[in-house]
Protein backbone atom coordinates (compact mmCIF):
# COMPACT_ATOMS: atom_id res chain seq x y z
CA UNK A 1 0.00 0.00 0.00
CA UNK A 2 2.75 2.24 0.84
CA UNK A 3 4.82 1.57 -2.73
CA UNK A 4 1.14 2.68 -4.22
CA UNK A 5 0.70 5.87 -2.71
CA UNK A 6 4.88 6.56 -3.21
CA UNK A 7 4.11 5.86 -6.69
CA UNK A 8 0.97 8.06 -6.99
CA UNK A 9 2.83 11.08 -4.98
CA UNK A 10 6.11 10.59 -7.80
CA UNK A 11 3.43 10.95 -10.29
CA UNK A 12 1.67 14.24 -9.36
CA UNK A 13 5.16 15.53 -8.64
CA UNK A 14 6.34 14.78 -12.27
CA UNK A 15 3.18 15.55 -13.83
CA UNK A 16 3.24 19.32 -11.99
CA UNK A 17 6.97 19.70 -12.86
CA UNK A 18 6.13 18.82 -17.06
CA UNK A 19 3.21 21.77 -16.64
CA UNK A 20 5.25 23.97 -14.54
CA UNK A 21 6.71 27.77 -16.61
CA UNK A 22 10.33 26.95 -17.41
CA UNK A 23 10.51 30.87 -17.11
CA UNK A 24 14.36 30.86 -16.85
CA UNK A 25 14.44 30.22 -20.32
CA UNK A 26 12.08 32.71 -21.45
CA UNK A 27 14.45 35.16 -19.78
CA UNK A 28 17.63 33.74 -21.74
CA UNK A 29 16.01 33.56 -24.97
CA UNK A 30 15.29 37.79 -24.54
CA UNK A 31 12.52 37.54 -27.14
CA UNK A 32 12.50 36.02 -30.67
CA UNK A 33 14.86 34.44 -32.58
CA UNK A 34 17.46 37.77 -32.82
CA UNK A 35 15.01 40.22 -31.94
CA UNK A 36 15.49 40.43 -28.28
CA UNK A 37 14.37 43.11 -25.91
CA UNK A 38 16.89 45.49 -24.48
CA UNK A 39 19.01 45.45 -27.60
CA UNK A 40 18.82 48.45 -29.72
CA UNK A 41 16.99 48.75 -32.69
CA UNK A 42 20.27 49.78 -35.11
CA UNK A 43 20.70 46.04 -33.91
CA UNK A 44 18.15 44.51 -36.74
CA UNK A 45 18.18 47.96 -38.90
CA UNK A 46 18.69 46.16 -42.20
CA UNK A 47 15.63 43.85 -41.46
CA UNK A 48 13.20 46.30 -40.51
CA UNK A 49 10.97 49.38 -41.96
CA UNK A 50 9.67 52.40 -39.44
CA UNK A 51 5.86 52.51 -39.11
CA UNK A 52 5.01 55.92 -40.69
CA UNK A 53 2.40 57.02 -38.00
CA UNK A 54 3.88 55.83 -34.65
CA UNK A 55 7.28 56.92 -34.15
CA UNK A 56 8.73 54.47 -31.79
CA UNK A 57 7.05 51.48 -33.86
CA UNK A 58 9.03 49.25 -36.51
CA UNK A 59 8.27 46.46 -38.67
CA UNK A 60 10.29 43.52 -39.62
CA UNK A 61 10.21 43.68 -43.76
CA UNK A 62 10.56 39.96 -44.66
CA UNK A 63 8.58 38.02 -41.65
CA UNK A 64 8.67 35.07 -43.85
CA UNK A 65 13.00 34.78 -42.71
CA UNK A 66 11.25 34.22 -38.75
CA UNK A 67 8.53 31.73 -40.03
CA UNK A 68 9.21 27.81 -38.05
CA UNK A 69 8.29 25.47 -40.73
CA UNK A 70 6.79 27.32 -42.96
CA UNK A 71 4.11 28.66 -40.79
CA UNK A 72 3.04 31.99 -41.26
CA UNK A 73 3.93 35.14 -39.36
CA UNK A 74 0.92 38.11 -40.62
CA UNK A 75 3.22 40.82 -38.74
CA UNK A 76 6.12 41.33 -36.46
CA UNK A 77 5.65 44.46 -34.60
CA UNK A 78 8.20 45.70 -32.75
CA UNK A 79 7.84 48.82 -30.26
CA UNK A 80 11.27 50.53 -29.31
CA UNK A 81 11.97 53.22 -26.55
CA UNK A 82 11.13 56.94 -26.86
CA UNK A 83 14.30 57.71 -26.25
CA UNK A 84 17.08 58.58 -28.59
CA UNK A 85 18.63 54.65 -27.36
CA UNK A 86 15.76 53.33 -29.36
CA UNK A 87 16.01 50.44 -27.04
CA UNK A 88 14.07 47.42 -28.21
CA UNK A 89 10.60 46.75 -25.28
CA UNK A 90 8.53 44.78 -27.31
CA UNK A 91 7.97 42.11 -30.19
CA UNK A 92 4.69 40.92 -31.15
CA UNK A 93 3.79 38.32 -33.56
CA UNK A 94 0.37 38.82 -35.24
CA UNK A 95 -1.44 36.46 -37.17
CA UNK A 96 -4.47 36.63 -39.25
CA UNK A 97 -6.87 33.84 -40.32
CA UNK A 98 -7.34 34.34 -43.72
CA UNK A 99 -9.77 31.36 -44.99
CA UNK A 100 -12.84 32.78 -44.78
CA UNK A 101 -11.68 35.56 -46.96
CA UNK A 102 -10.53 33.69 -49.20
CA UNK A 103 -13.56 30.86 -49.25
CA UNK A 104 -15.54 34.63 -49.78
CA UNK A 105 -13.58 35.30 -52.64
CA UNK A 106 -14.15 31.49 -54.48
CA UNK A 107 -18.00 31.58 -54.19
CA UNK A 108 -18.48 35.17 -55.44
CA UNK A 109 -19.88 34.46 -58.79
CA UNK A 110 -18.65 37.86 -59.81
CA UNK A 111 -15.12 37.65 -59.62
CA UNK A 112 -13.39 35.96 -62.39
CA UNK A 113 -13.03 32.04 -62.54
CA UNK A 114 -9.15 32.20 -62.49
CA UNK A 115 -9.15 34.24 -59.55
CA UNK A 116 -11.69 32.38 -57.55
CA UNK A 117 -9.68 29.30 -58.18
CA UNK A 118 -6.88 30.73 -56.77
CA UNK A 119 -8.46 31.91 -53.80
CA UNK A 120 -10.04 28.33 -53.25
CA UNK A 121 -6.42 26.39 -53.40
CA UNK A 122 -4.62 28.79 -51.38
CA UNK A 123 -7.84 28.23 -48.30
CA UNK A 124 -6.88 24.51 -49.00
CA UNK A 125 -3.59 24.80 -48.57
CA UNK A 126 -4.20 27.22 -45.31
CA UNK A 127 -6.51 24.49 -44.00
CA UNK A 128 -4.27 21.90 -44.27
CA UNK A 129 -1.65 24.16 -42.57
CA UNK A 130 -3.74 24.61 -39.85
CA UNK A 131 -4.07 28.29 -38.07
CA UNK A 132 -0.39 29.43 -37.76
CA UNK A 133 -1.06 31.31 -34.38
CA UNK A 134 -2.23 27.32 -32.74
CA UNK A 135 1.40 26.47 -33.93
CA UNK A 136 3.60 29.38 -32.51
CA UNK A 137 1.52 29.51 -29.19
CA UNK A 138 1.72 25.78 -29.02
CA UNK A 139 5.33 25.95 -29.83
CA UNK A 140 6.01 28.65 -26.69
CA UNK A 141 3.80 26.13 -23.89
CA UNK A 142 6.55 23.09 -25.24
CA UNK A 143 9.50 25.73 -24.44
CA UNK A 144 8.26 27.73 -21.62
CA UNK A 145 5.92 25.80 -19.94
CA UNK A 146 2.06 25.73 -19.29
CA UNK A 147 0.86 29.48 -18.94
CA UNK A 148 -1.55 31.48 -16.23
CA UNK A 149 -4.87 32.16 -18.07
CA UNK A 150 -7.28 34.69 -16.73
CA UNK A 151 -10.82 34.22 -17.39
CA UNK A 152 -10.97 36.02 -20.89
CA UNK A 153 -8.41 33.67 -22.32
CA UNK A 154 -5.23 35.63 -21.82
CA UNK A 155 -2.12 33.23 -21.28
CA UNK A 156 0.91 34.69 -19.97
CA UNK A 157 4.27 33.60 -19.11
CA UNK A 158 5.92 36.06 -16.19
CA UNK A 159 9.46 36.20 -16.14
CA UNK A 160 11.87 38.29 -14.32
CA UNK A 161 12.75 40.03 -17.18
CA UNK A 162 10.59 39.44 -19.79
CA UNK A 163 6.79 38.50 -20.27
CA UNK A 164 4.98 36.47 -22.77
CA UNK A 165 1.29 37.58 -23.89
CA UNK A 166 -0.42 35.37 -25.93
CA UNK A 167 -3.98 36.24 -26.75
CA UNK A 168 -6.17 34.46 -29.55
CA UNK A 169 -9.74 34.01 -31.42
CA UNK A 170 -10.94 32.18 -34.51
CA UNK A 171 -9.82 35.24 -36.72
CA UNK A 172 -6.48 36.35 -35.46
CA UNK A 173 -3.91 36.25 -32.60
CA UNK A 174 -1.16 38.16 -30.99
CA UNK A 175 1.86 37.09 -28.97
CA UNK A 176 4.06 39.58 -27.64
CA UNK A 177 7.27 39.22 -25.62
CA UNK A 178 7.29 42.22 -23.60
CA UNK A 179 10.13 44.24 -21.11
CA UNK A 180 9.09 43.74 -17.57
CA UNK A 181 8.87 47.08 -15.87
CA UNK A 182 10.23 47.74 -12.22
CA UNK A 183 7.67 49.37 -9.93
CA UNK A 184 10.57 52.71 -10.00
CA UNK A 185 9.99 52.74 -13.43
CA UNK A 186 5.93 52.45 -13.56
CA UNK A 187 5.76 55.65 -10.94
CA UNK A 188 8.40 57.33 -13.15
CA UNK A 189 6.09 56.81 -16.38
CA UNK A 190 2.88 57.75 -14.57
CA UNK A 191 4.55 60.99 -12.66
CA UNK A 192 5.80 62.04 -16.95
CA UNK A 193 2.43 61.31 -17.95
CA UNK A 194 0.52 62.96 -15.10
CA UNK A 195 2.76 66.50 -15.61
CA UNK A 196 1.95 66.06 -19.36
CA UNK A 197 -2.01 66.35 -18.98
CA UNK A 198 -1.04 68.83 -16.08
CA UNK A 199 0.35 71.16 -18.51
CA UNK A 200 -2.59 71.29 -21.15
CA UNK A 201 -4.09 73.12 -18.61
Amino acid sequence: MKIKSLFLLLIFFYSSLSISQNLATLDSKKGYMDIKIGLPISSIAEKVEKDIEVDNMYLISEPKAYYVENQIIDKIIIMVSEDDKKIIESITLMFVDKIKGLLDTANDTRINTEKRIAAFEEAKKLNELGFSYNFYNKLFKDAFGQPKVNQKGTETWNGKNVTLISVGSKEYGLITFAKVNSSEYIQKKKLEKGKKAANKF
